[in-house]
């Protein structure tokens, strides 16, 4: 069995979506333990095979919510089954499974790893990190391990992955990363492609802030400015972000052919 644990904040309109490519890309049983942080969370109701819970009334942190997810997984999953965190704007774009088991066959580990991004305030020991937009183990290892998305400031590590980065180099674990693939990129980390079968929208759930590290690093003038008040650069990613979820929503092979280069 696959468990995906995944959260839906502010927004829905990626909840059909991701249940209609997770569905046709996984080749075997799974569920889905789906955290909501939406205005119509009673819309979307427990089916045999996805479980939601309704956050709103929970820590408001991204770590925290992860954590609250796998703990209920690790209640009713058994040690050989598959553990995959995944972004709610984040799902297969092709086959992966057997991409999956041949990573897991050699690595503790496979999961996104945004390397495209600069995150020059974080320190080095803590870079690549393996990105929860995509982070997949064995339920085993997960429970063993008593693994976490917990935080710690203090090491600068106010980012989900940064201590697991460090902990896997200190116990030598390793990850088989996904690495971005696109064959086309409309911005340099948005829209992307991993490992040739993940696709990670990016700023998907969090519209009010539609921008990232590199959308700062890369300007080196703008270093130290708040980008919420750069709207030419916010306004322009939040429609780009629109125009992009209309074609894949209208397309069902727009992914596949735009962003990938396959049929």
């Amino acid at each position: 069995m696959i468990y995906f644990a995944t959260i839906h904040h502010n927004t829905s309109q990626f909840i059909r979506m991701q249940e209609k490519y997770i569905d046709r890309y996984t080749s075997e049983p799974y569920k889905i333990y789906r955290a909501l942080h939406i205005p119509d969370a009673e819309d979307f109701p427990d089916t045999e095979q996805i479980l939601n819970f309704d956050i709103s009334g929970e820590l408001n942190q991204h770590w925290f919510r992860l954590n609250y997810l796998s703990d209920r997984i690790m209640k009713v999953a058994n040690d050989e089954d598959i553990l995959v965190f995944i972004d709610g704007d984040a799902f297969p774009s092709n086959e992966w499974v057997p991409l999956l088991k041949e990573a897991l066959s050699s690595n503790e580990i496979y999961a996104v790893e945004r390397r495209e991004n600069p995150e020059p305030l974080m320190m080095d020991c803590q870079k690549p990190y393996p990105h929860p937009c995509f982070f997949s183990t064995t339920v085993k290892f997960w429970r063993t391990n008593n693994l976490s998305w917990q935080l710690n400031p203090a090491l600068q590590a106010e980012t989900c992955g940064a201590l697991l980065k460090m902990q896997m180099d200190l116990e030598g674990w390793t990850n088989k990363p996904l690495l971005r693939s696109n064959a086309i990129d409309v911005h340099p980390l948005y829209f992307g492609i991993y490992g040739s079968c993940i696709y990670h929208h990016g700023c998907g759930n969090r519209q009010h802030q539609s921008y990232d590290s590199i959308d700062i690093w890369n300007r080196p003038d703008m270093e130290g400015r708040d980008l919420d008040q750069l709207t030419n650069i916010t306004g322009f990613n939040r429609d780009l972000s629109r125009l992009v979820f209309d074609a894949i929503e209208k397309d069902d092979s727009f992914i596949n052919n735009f962003f990938m280069g396959i049929k």
